[in-house]
């Protein structure tokens, strides 16, 4: 997601965007007609569209959340009546489907016909069978469990969930929430919100058509994710956070007349990869990005590959961008760059404990840059600028050349 988002808002699009969407058309009158027909057919598409896309790309966890939804949305759609059955139909769903969802954000994508995917699907087909088998034989027995007091009625009176079903979703919203504050949490995030749409579905009695909207709307919230981490892991370098030489490519095609590429390679990088380590390797990629990433001059910077960066500068003259990647080889020349421990910590610790001081690294890049001057497409230019490149490292290294 852009940068240039607000952090609270990105913690809340498009997910927020889309639950307010559904909950205002939850409560028009005017969409209840509409909504019925429409319904079914909307959350059965998209549990569909879903399953297909996390099948076609191995994204097992959606997959499976789309499994979970439609299995959910096609019981709540038949059980309906003041039933026993049907009342233990609904508090199962209020407490199976939270876990499970919550236990899906949390694995990781091992495959469908895979043995651990296999056991997923069967862990799954095996709660609805107990649950059809208690519904019709034993709703007594089952709903004695379901029913169970465990809240004071104050805190629940409020909600169609049982007590089992509020702790369920209050365990479930806890530890995906509590994640958000991990490295790799944000992952995680489309989740919870697909959590709270799953809430309000359970709040709605048939034949009120809102179960199904938002639970469809769940469903849309983890496709529409998986959409996106597939864009950005084709367009994003996972490892300096940069766009990739895929969107390099894409961006040389809608620049104009008027344009500067530049090629910068990072000195001696297999080198230092040999005397230090790949982890210090990895580390020195990404100072050197964020440098890049923090570049004037109206360049954009993108990975190229291995220790080799790109800079695109529209409406720029080669001369005028030489004096910006001046000041950027200087700027990384002069960082004080230590590598930082394997295990040291994210966060500066309030009493830092006495330890030797990290060996200091001098590193160093080489530039080369060039512009259209009568050469036909981008990818000439881009040739250009790798020819300066290799000057510039011919000529010494840590220089500029046009």
């Amino acid at each position: 997601m852009d940068p240039l988002i607000p952090r609270p808002m990105r913690w809340a699009l498009p997910e927020a965007a889309l639950l307010a969407a559904a909950a205002l058309l939850a409560r028009v009158d005017a969409a209840a007609a509409p909504l019925a027909q429409f319904g079914p057919f909307f959350a059965a598409s998209v549990a569909a569209a879903g399953l297909w896309i996390g099948a076609r790309y191995q994204r097992a966890r959606v997959a499976f959340a789309m499994i979970l939804i439609a299995g959910a949305a096609g019981a709540l759609a038949t059980a309906t009546g003041p039933g026993l059955a049907a009342r233990v139909v609904f508090q199962s769903i209020a407490l199976l489907l939270p876990l499970n969802l919550a236990a899906l954000a949390w694995s990781l994508d091992r495959g469908i016909l895979t043995p651990t995917g296999l056991t997923r699907l069967g862990a799954l087909a095996a709660q609805a069978i107990v649950v059809a088998a208690y519904a019709t034989t034993a709703p007594d027995t089952a709903l004695g469990l379901l029913d169970a007091r465990l809240l004071p009625s104050h805190l629940t009176d409020w909600t169609r969930v049982g007590d089992l079903g509020v702790v369920a979703f209050a365990l479930a919203a806890i530890s995906l929430g509590a994640s958000l504050a991990l490295a790799g949490g944000a992952a995680r995030r489309p989740w919870l919100w697909a959590l709270a749409a799953c809430f309000l579905a359970l709040q709605h009695a048939r034949p009120d058509p809102a179960p199904l909207l938002y639970l469809g709307t769940a469903a849309l919230m983890l496709v529409v994710t998986m959409v996106e981490q597939t864009f950005v892991m084709a367009y994003h370098d996972g490892l300096t956070g940069l766009p990739a030489r895929r969107a390099l490519h894409d961006a040389l095609l809608r620049l104009g007349d008027r344009y500067a590429i530049a090629m910068v390679d990072v000195d001696h990088f297999k080198r230092l990869n040999d005397t230090h380590g790949h982890d210090t390797g990895d580390q020195v990629l990404r100072m050197v990005a964020s440098h890049l990433a923090r570049m004037g001059g109206g360049g954009t910077a993108y990975r190229y590959g291995g220790e080799e960066f790109a800079l695109l500068f529209p409406n720029t003259d080669p001369a005028d961008a030489v004096g910006e990647l001046e000041r950027l080889r200087t700027a990384i020349a002069r960082t004080d760059f230590a590598p930082r421990a394997r295990l040291r910590p994210r966060r500066r610790p309030a009493k830092p404990r006495a330890r030797k001081s990290p060996k200091r690294l001098a590193v160093t890049v080489s530039i080369g840059v060039a512009g259209p001057n009568g050469r036909r497409g981008a990818e000439a230019v881009l040739k250009a600028a790798d020819a300066a490149l290799y000057r510039a490292k011919k000529g010494g290294r840590n220089r500029v050349e046009a």
